[in-house]
């Protein structure tokens, strides 16, 4: 299973956004010409490892970057089959959830040694998805219903003991969409497919619906942003920018207002299908451009500069990890409130869904410098 996962990357970063002024500018793109040209499934789908590489499948073949910024890809594994819905890199930043689509399987998979993974469970189908903790995965399916016609609906998958899958929103709309976490996991963004509606719930209203076995309602019980790309978020920034895929463009929207920050053709074609994959270890943006065609033609830019990168352990967003980041963990630990709601959430640095002495042990580590 994934019981195995417990060591914390840098790839985890948290959120809780302070008075930073305006938003950054929007980077430019520059091509990856070591991008796999061809997919052999429907597609590709892609993420980034803790130490700052990309990864990306395609329906078929695992590919890994050489090393952080290479821009080069080799081949780490072939034969895991499915329709690439996602590949979403684990808390831990090593090991990532592959999910096949309309197959409904899902596969763990060691990206250092990817061999010849197994299901871990069968979801009936899956399209998008992303890690809340270390123990539970958010995910958007559709499921038939009494008149057999397919109803999106969000479920979290739990691999703290053996692998369980409960509906947590019922009756999200026509058509499954994109699905992100904010940066520390506190809040999860879905979409509706047809309308490109977004809406954002509290991750803890998320877990307690699938304690309960007990639903949310889509349509009262979260924050609607607003109405977007229909593909709907593909990734979000270490400042919990949303950045939309879609046809023509990509899309970047605050994660808290709902308000349009711009667009980006990278291809400057308007032709292309898009999604993006966000590196919180390098703050870089992968885009990634689709033309179908006999087989899917892949083009790929990454961002020329950093986008809204911050170091890991900066829970205090000043910039640098030091006394005030231990300092706001020990509150949390020791039950003193902060203003904002979000520093519990953002203090959970190890991503386990609890607040602890591993917390706090870990940003002094970032503070003394010990790897």
């Amino acid at each position: 299973m994934m019981n195995h996962i417990t060591s914390v990357t840098i790839g985890v970063i948290s959120c809780f956004v302070l008075a930073l002024g305006a938003a950054a500018e929007l980077p430019s793109y520059t091509p990856m010409p070591g991008f796999p040209e061809e997919a052999r499934g429907f597609g590709v789908t892609a993420d980034a490892l803790g130490d700052g590489r990309f990864v990306a499948w395609d329906g078929d073949r695992i590919f890994v970057e050489t090393e952080a910024g290479a821009g080069v890809f080799s081949l780490a594994a072939d034969g895991i089959i499915g329709d690439p819905a996602f590949l979403k890199v684990h808390p831990d930043g090593e090991t990532a959830l592959l999910g096949a689509g309309l197959s409904g399987d899902m596969y763990v998979v060691d990206m250092e040694d990817p061999g010849e993974p197994e299901v871990l469970v069968n979801t009936t189908n899956n399209y998008a998805g992303a890690w809340l903790n270390t123990g539970q995965f958010l995910f958007d399916r559709a499921m038939p219903n009494e008149n057999e016609e397919d109803v999106p609906e969000l479920a979290i998958l739990d691999i703290t003991g053996e692998p369980e899958v409960r509906t947590v929103v019922a009756d999200k709309g026509m058509w499954s969409a994109g699905v992100v976490t904010s940066a520390c996991g506190y809040y999860a963004y879905a979409s509706e497919g047809m309308d490109g509606v977004t809406v954002r719930y509290k991750v803890n209203a998320l877990r307690e619906a699938f304690d309960a076995g007990t639903p949310l309602d889509w349509e009262t019980e979260g924050v609607e942003l607003g109405a977007f790309s229909t593909s709907g978020p593909a990734a979000h920034t270490s400042l919990d920018t949303l950045i939309f895929g879609g046809f023509g463009n990509i899309q970047f929207v605050d994660g808290e207002t709902g308000d349009e920050l711009g667009t980006a053709d990278p291809a400057g074609e308007g032709g292309h299908v898009y999604q993006a994959a966000y590196n919180r270890a390098t703050g870089r943006i992968l885009v990634i451009g689709t033309i179908y065609s006999d087989a899917p033609l892949l083009s790929a830019w990454v961002s020329e500069t950093p986008f809204e990168s911050l170091p890991f352990g900066d829970i205090t967003r000043t910039g640098t990890v030091d006394a005030q980041d231990i300092q706001t963990v020990i509150n949390v630990v020791l039950g003193i409130e902060a203003e904002d709601s979000r520093v519990a959430a953002m203090a959970d640095v190890t991503r386990t869904g609890t607040v602890n002495a591993a917390d706090i042990q870990t940003v002094i580590n970032v503070v003394l410098g010990i790897e």
